[in-house]
């Protein structure tokens, strides 16, 4: 594995990470970008809802379902 330090612009559904764990260490992540939060409801198939019963518990708990 290598680490390598690059500036990238995160898309709206990428999961941003503070620590990368490798046999060689911990690396701590500083990034300018802040986490996501929540579900973007839109962009999942109601497949995908219907075979993740967190997903779908998750839109019970907010009222969605």
């Amino acid at each position: 594995m290598e680490i390598i330090e690059e500036q990238l612009q995160p898309s709206e559904t990428d999961i941003l990470v503070d620590k990368i764990f490798t046999p060689g260490g911990t690396h701590v992540v500083e990034r300018p970008a802040k986490r996501p939060t929540g579900v973007i409801w839109l962009l999942l198939e109601p497949k995908q809802i219907t075979e993740t019963p967190p997903l779908q518990e998750l839109q019970r708990l907010q009222g969605l379902a």
